[in-house]
């Protein structure tokens, strides 16, 4: 599928660490520019930009070796653009472009002829490629923790995470389920290793599918009793015991918030 005259890339194999930082945040881009790209064609197993100059060299890339596609619509009604970033692994810019979405609306073929689609649907075809084939995703499993009857619940702060939209967030305790493991399993092995705390699993509550700009997570909620509110808090930053109403007070990650509605629904 070839998005024709989508015009801009550039490519660098020799500038700075943080010259790089800053073309891939936009900045210097075209100053630096040394590889500009006339079209650029999307296969089912990578992308291949074309070159400008004549006899210049192609390049191909799968998409397991694209490091980040960064596709975002932004601007009014009536005047709406669309930018894509491609982003190599050494951070380089190998292709970015800002169309305006009224001016890309004409019908762009692909290479066999026999299908065809307008550009904004070309590059959310190229976004969705490149995410099935490098998204990372998580089975996560997490304690909804009652001592009283289902009145107060626990809640448990992060601490500092490499993420901006998970790092001093709250959440409900848990981890990662390990292969052959129940749930169940996973949730009393991550409590005693992160809290040295001992639940009874009780029934299943909920599971969450949700996708975080750089990983998905399945998110399964159980419901858990225990006998003490003592345990000792080896990962997180901070804890409360909150009515699910009061837990909308706080700044929780984003898999975990539907499940205070949830609460909230039940109580």
């Amino acid at each position: 599928m070839n998005l024709g005259t989508l015009l801009g890339s550039v490519r660098s194999d020799s500038i700075p660490f943080l010259a790089g930082l800053a073309i891939r945040l936009g900045w210097l881009q075209h100053r630096y520019a040394r590889y500009y790209v006339s079209s650029l064609d999307v296969y089912e197993e990578g992308i291949c930009l074309r070159a400008r100059q004549a006899g210049g060299e192609d390049r191909t890339y799968r998409y397991a070796d694209i490091r980040r596609v960064w596709l975002e619509r932004f601007g009014n009604p009536g005047d709406e653009h669309l930018r894509i970033d491609i982003i190599a692994p050494n951070l380089d810019v190998i292709f970015s472009t800002t169309i305006s979405i009224d001016d890309a609306s004409q019908t762009m073929a692909s290479p066999s002829g026999t299908e065809s689609a307008s550009t904004p649907a070309l590059l959310q075809e190229l976004y969705d490629r490149w995410h099935r084939a490098t998204w990372r995703h998580y089975h996560v499993v997490a304690a909804v923790i009652s001592i009283d009857g289902g009145r107060h619940f626990l809640c448990m702060q992060k601490p500092d995470t490499r993420y901006a939209y998970t790092s001093r967030h709250w959440e409900f305790p848990g981890g990662k389920v390990e292969e052959g493991e129940t749930e169940p399993e996973a949730l009393r092995r991550e409590l005693h290793e992160e809290m040295d705390y001992e639940v009874e699993v009780g029934e299943h509550l909920t599971t969450i599918e949700h996708d975080y700009p750089d990983f998905a997570i399945t998110l399964s909620c159980w419901l858990c009793t225990a006998s003490t509110d003592q345990f000792t808090r080896r990962e997180h930053l901070d804890h409360r015991w909150l009515t699910p109403d009061e837990m909308r007070s706080l700044d929780w990650c984003a898999a975990d918030a539907p499940v205070i509605e949830l609460l909230c629904e039940r109580s």
